[in-house]
């Protein structure tokens, strides 16, 4: 794949113990299945010394909103329960060694990584063009995130056994509406194929 010649980036979106802890609030597909697929991932990126970028999301300003209309459980009191100081916050303990001092944090209050923080900036200031993604929920903050990519002119690319949804179905139907549109949609061992 030509794109991979470019100067790429690693987005490992939300890993977090809000979706994967031993008590996710949010309990996802496909959970180890993915994990694994993860750490290769990341590992592969390190060997090619493509920077890795972990984003994490919190709902600290989505009171009074139409998100909490849509998503009243993800409060109490009227006050949200995924905050920076909770522990769902946290990316999880199965990960959380792979995170390097290098390594770029975003932190993001909405579904896209690219909404209200800096990493259009970053991006650009490395000069980076071609982005893989990897994470969760696909359909849900991946999928906006690769959109916002593509809007930027960046190529994103999906990798797929890297990624997780609600369900299966949720995530078939973003996979194929991200690969039809958005982007590009391969597996783990198809990228390791194509990056060196």
């Amino acid at each position: 794949m030509e794109h991979l010649k470019n100067k790429s980036a690693l987005i490992v979106v939300d890993m977090q113990n809000f979706f994967y802890g031993k008590k996710p609030s949010i309990p996802l597909n496909k959970y180890k299945d993915i994990l694994g697929n993860q750490i290769q991932l990341i590992s592969l990126a390190r060997s090619n010394n493509i920077p890795v970028i972990w984003t994490r999301a919190h709902h600290e300003n989505m009171g009074d909103s139409i998100y909490q209309e849509l998503n009243p459980y993800h409060f109490k009191n009227n006050e949200p329960i995924f905050t920076k100081d909770s522990l769902s916050f946290q990316i999880i303990d199965e990960l959380k060694e792979f995170v390097q001092e290098d390594d770029i944090l975003i932190d993001k209050e909405k579904y896209s990584a690219f909404y209200k923080t800096q990493l259009h900036v970053i991006l650009k200031k490395r000069n980076i063009k071609t982005l893989i993604f990897c994470g969760v929920t696909t359909n849900i903050c991946v999928e906006s995130s690769i959109r916002d990519a593509f809007e930027y002119d960046y190529v994103p690319i999906l990798i797929s056994d890297c990624t997780s949804s609600l369900n299966e179905d949720l995530e078939q139907y973003s996979i194929d509406i991200i690969r039809a549109v958005f982007g590009f949609v391969i597996s783990l061992q198809e990228l390791e194929k194509n990056i060196k």
